[in-house]
């Protein structure tokens, strides 16, 4: 009897927790050393799914995730350190995020894939910015972190008649470290009418005949 009631029970969907924004933190790990994640950069491809026959649409989500590395130095120096190469060295050792997450969040709630794709270090930038003064500012050696990832996701070209503005994928990227997280969410659209996407027919065009007398 349990099992027949198991079958029968309707299925719920649990409230997710609202997105909160973007946010960058900074958080002390040893020493004066900090870290954080940055921007985050996403583009879809292709961002319009045409035409609405149905079919499930592979759609590349690609973009760039920065990580930026800190070392405080004490005192107020005002040029590079001598152990400036060590202190990059200790930085960049650092581990980086090693996924990004993706969420697809449909506007009809039907089709809402999620992934976890792997980042790529694709540059370290190291700097030095000294501090203002002999006896003021904070001076910092720090590391420019690139990580670059691409995943995929299957997206439905179909939407309802009764939607005025078609329907919306909401796809979220989001990266976190122990320094904190950000994230960037683009939007995937099926529209309604697609006819406005498309150039404008030569007819549109009024132009004007001289009549001859």
């Amino acid at each position: 009897m349990r099992f027949f009631w198991r079958l029968l029970r309707p299925r719920t969907r649990t409230r997710t927790r609202p997105r909160s924004r973007c946010r960058v933190e900074l958080t002390i790990l040893e020493d004066r050393r900090l870290l954080t994640i940055g921007e985050i950069t996403a583009a879809a491809n292709p961002n319009i799914l045409l035409p609405p026959n149905g079919r499930l649409v592979p759609v590349t989500i690609s973009g760039e995730v920065g990580q930026l590395l800190l070392n405080q130095l004490p005192g107020h120096p005002t040029a590079k350190p001598a152990n400036y190469d060590a202190l990059v060295a200790s930085l960049e050792s650092q581990p980086g995020p090693g996924t990004v997450l993706g969420q697809v969040t449909d506007e009809y709630r039907l089709l809402e894939p999620r992934v976890r794709a792997t980042l790529r270090l694709v540059g370290n930038n190291p700097f030095f910015n000294p501090a203002s003064s002999a006896n003021a500012g904070t001076a910092v050696v720090g590391v420019n972190r690139t990580l670059r990832y691409s995943f995929t996701v299957y997206l439905q070209a179909a939407r309802s008649t009764n939607v005025k503005d078609g329907r919306a994928y909401n796809v979220a990227v989001g990266v976190e470290d122990p320094g904190g997280g950000s994230g960037k969410t683009i939007t995937v659209l099926v529209p309604k009418d697609h006819a406005e996407l498309l150039p404008h027919p030569a007819h549109h065009l009024k132009t004007r005949t001289k009549t001859k007398k």
